[in-house]
């Protein structure tokens, strides 16, 4: 399933990463981890490539020390919907 992928950083120092399926607005899913690093996980599982993880860190910080929720978003991923399930998406 093609989806459009986004994290964002919360307060307390978690994540939330939202998986929307592509051109549907109103079919999405996001999940709370405790974490950036366990988002992080989470989004390699999906498919991201593991250098645009390791990227994230200075921009997460950035918006974390700006109080900011903005979201990063990512290029669509073709996710079959098993892995989707498993990780707790329902799009």
């Amino acid at each position: 399933m093609l989806v459009d992928i986004s994290i964002n950083h919360e307060a307390g120092g978690g994540a939330k990463v939202c998986v929307t399926r592509r051109k549907s607005a109103d079919s999405n899913s996001w999940r709370l981890y405790a974490s950036v690093k366990e988002a992080e996980e989470v989004l390699l599982a999906l498919g991201i490539r593991r250098k645009l993880v390791e990227d994230l860190d200075r921009p997460l910080r950035l918006l974390s020390e700006l109080c900011s929720r903005e979201a990063i978003d990512f290029l669509s991923v073709d996710v079959p919907e098993d892995v989707l399930a498993a990780l707790g998406f329902k799009v």
